[in-house]
Parts: C-alpha cells; sequence; structure tokens
C-alpha cells in the first residue's frame, strides 16, 4: 500500500481509499472505473440507405404503367405509364414483366400518337384529291354521253356492269276498279321496261327502285297494274315489269330515275316521250 495527495486539498491518504479521507474528492482510479462503467452510445448514420421498392407495391407500380401504356390516342397517358413502368423495372429485387412490356407499349404509344394525326391528314388529302379527280372525269363522261347514257326513251336499251335495260313502252294507265281512280285533275302513267342479267350472280329489280318527277316535281307511285316489277333474276337471265305512276293531266315532261347503285348514287334518266 501507498500513500498518494489529494488533489484537492493536499493531505496524504491511502490510495486503496476510493475518495480522499478529508475533502471527500474521488481517486483518478475511481472516476476511470466509473467512465469505464457507461455503456457505449451507439449513433445512428445520418444518411439512411433507400431501401427499394417491395416487390408487392413494385408488382403495383408495373401493372399500373402498364395500363396507361395502352393509351394509343393519348400520348401524355403513354408518358406517365412509360415512367411508372421503369421504375418498376429498376427494382434490386427482382426484375419487374410487366414494366418491361409496359415500356415497349409506352413508346410505341407515344409514337402512335405523334404520327397518327399527321397520316390522317395525309389520308384526308388523299381522298380530296380523289374526290376532286373524280367529280372531274365523271363531269367528262356525262357531258359526252349523256344523250345516250342517262337519257334513254321507249324502245331504247342501256347497259350497267350487271343488267341490260330495255325500255319497251310507256303511255296512260286506266283500270276498270272504280274504287282505283286518280284525282281530279291527275293521270296514270305506265311504263314497261326488260331487265336482262348479264352479270355473274343473282340480281334483284323492283318498282321502288324508280323515282318519277313530272316537271321537276316529284310524285308518288301507285301500285296498279298486275305486273309490277319485281323480280329476282339469276346470270342470263330476263325479267319483265312495269311502273304506274300518278301525275297532273298538264304535266309537260314526265321521267323515271332509276337508281343503279346505291351507294355511288348512279342513275339512269327514263324519259316518258309520249306524254
Amino acid at each position: 500500500m501507498s500513500l498518494i495527495i489529494c488533489r484537492e486539498c493536499g493531505k496524504e491518504f491511502s490510495n486503496q481509499a476510493v475518495a480522499c479521507p478529508n475533502c471527500g474528492c474521488p481517486t483518478i482510479i475511481t472516476q476511470q472505473q466509473s467512465i469505464s462503467s457507461i455503456p457505449p452510445v451507439a449513433y445512428s448514420s445520418p444518411i439512411q440507405p433507400v431501401s427499394p421498392l417491395p416487390k408487392k407495391t413494385e408488382s403495383v407500380v408495373g401493372i399500373i404503367g402498364l395500363i396507361f401504356s395502352c393509351f394509343f390516342c393519348i400520348p401524355i397517358f403513354a408518358f406517365v405509364g412509360l415512367i411508372l413502368c421503369i421504375v418498376a423495372l429498376c427494382s434490386k429485387k427482382t426484375k419487374s414483366v410487366c414494366g418491361a412490356v409496359g415500356i415497349g407499349i409506352a413508346i410505341f404509344s407515344i409514337l402512335l400518337g405523334i404520327l397518327a394525326p399527321q397520316f390522317m391528314k395525309y389520308v384526308d388529302e388523299v381522298k380530296k384529291d380523289s374526290a376532286t379527280n373524280t367529280t372531274i372525269e365523271t363531269s367528262s363522261v356525262e357531258s359526252t354521253e349523256a344523250s345516250t347514257s342517262t337519257t334513254i326513251h321507249p324502245g331504247e336499251t342501256v347497259e350497267t356492269d350487271d343488267l341490260k335495260i330495255t325500255f319497251i313502252s310507256c303511255g296512260d294507265y286506266e283500270t276498270d276498279n272504280s274504287f282505283l281512280t286518280p284525282e281530279e285533275g291527275y293521270k296514270y302513267v305506265i311504263a314497261t321496261f326488260e331487265f336482262e342479267n348479264i352479270g355473274t350472280s343473282d340480281e334483284f329489280v323492283s318498282c321502288w327502285d324508280f323515282d318519277c318527277y313530272a316537271d321537276g316535281y316529284a310524285i308518288e307511285q301507285s301500285y296498279l297494274s298486275d305486273d309490277n316489277l319485281s323480280a329476282t333474276i339469276s346470270a342470263g337471265k330476263k325479267a319483265k315489269g312495269s311502273v304506274t305512276f300518278e301525275v297532273p293531266t298538264d304535266a309537260t315532261e314526265i321521267e323515271l330515275e332509276y337508281t343503279v347503285n346505291i351507294w355511288t348514287e348512279e342513275k339512269i334518266i327514263f324519259l316518258l316521250s309520249d306524254n
């Protein structure tokens, strides 16, 4: 045992003592033991690494991105889908199938949204040019062939792509049925036709394919005669029938319009020259 001097009061005391018996100042050994008995403090790192998306969250993001990518007509939606798919695909845990597929679809959608309006504009211009050329060609044909193609008189024949039409006759029509008489100031006119199918498939012809105009006014059709035109004609076969209309007795020009094609509005004019 040895003696040590207190650093506070200067008195000597045993080095085995915990503190100075005169002033109570703790010895250096006691202070070191107290400090060593304090447990170390764990300090957290000021910057925590960002953990990747959970697998479930990643799948949801990938699916949402895929859905947004499918908006072909709205490029902004496809762009949002592209971003979501990239986020899902960049996850460190696993690669997202939806994200990979969505990126491809999103790029396609964006390109389609940008290029589609330009393509539609080009198609519209082509249609306008085609319609203009068709109008010019049609006007040229009508001006050179109007006397033989568009206006047909009794006894003449005209051909379409599938039918050969003969305007047999026309005239006033009288009936013995007292219940079927024209109104005062009107009369019935009848026109008889023969249709021959020169095409390769069956053709249907009917009296309802005709419209009548008397001095430019539309006339209602009268279903009077027993041989009203209505038949389905096989290839190479013929059919004959009539159409009847009630027109003013003082009408000076009576025309029948036959619709050749309802889609192109192509018509043939038959002139009832005897009235």
